[in-house]
């Protein structure tokens, strides 16, 4: 859910959690709210809170840090491609998208990019927003639109020779 009010406006940056677990019974003045296990009663803002409301969710994890990442607007492949990775793996099943093929997408990019010639670190920007991109394409569409046939116009863009061969005999 989070995920998806995130691409619909909502920015995490201004959520505060206060380490109550409303349930039914609390909501209704029934019963006391649950208190999250661990929190130390302060307040705690923007990702964090909400990492500290999914606890040890893998999933909730996984989606939090690729929000992240997206809302900060920027990705160092060198750094961060492993935990992304991960992250990938471990949601590719709600986002109905493989992490094989994010693995494809990146290394597809800077293989074309350095037969284009281009330098190391223009082929890493190039594909750093290439990921990014692709990365909020997927938390859009979560389940309306096919991811393959996005990707396919961004290699398209890219000049991909294997996408253009492929698309002009179609």
């Amino acid at each position: 859910m989070a995920a998806i009010f995130f691409v619909h406006g909502a920015d995490p940056k201004n959520n505060i959690f206060d380490g109550l677990l409303e349930t039914h019974a609390s909501y209704h003045g029934y019963e006391m709210p649950n208190v999250c296990p661990g929190f130390q009663g302060q307040p705690i803002k923007g990702f964090s809170g909400l990492e500290a409301l999914v606890g040890d969710d893998c999933g909730g994890k996984a989606h939090l840090w690729i929000m992240e990442y997206l809302h900060k607007g920027n990705l160092s492949l060198p750094v961060d491609y492993v935990n992304l990775s991960r992250c990938l793996d471990a949601v590719s099943s709600d986002l109905k998208y493989p992490c094989a093929r994010f693995e494809v997408l990146v290394v597809t990019t800077l293989c074309s990019m350095k037969r284009l010639g281009f330098p190391n670190d223009i082929a890493l920007k190039i594909a750093e927003s290439l990921v990014l991109e692709t990365l909020w394409t997927i938390l859009e569409s979560f389940d309306c639109r096919d991811v393959s046939k996005v990707e396919e116009e961004m290699q398209w863009a890219l000049g991909d020779d294997a996408n253009r061969d492929r698309r002009q005999r179609s």
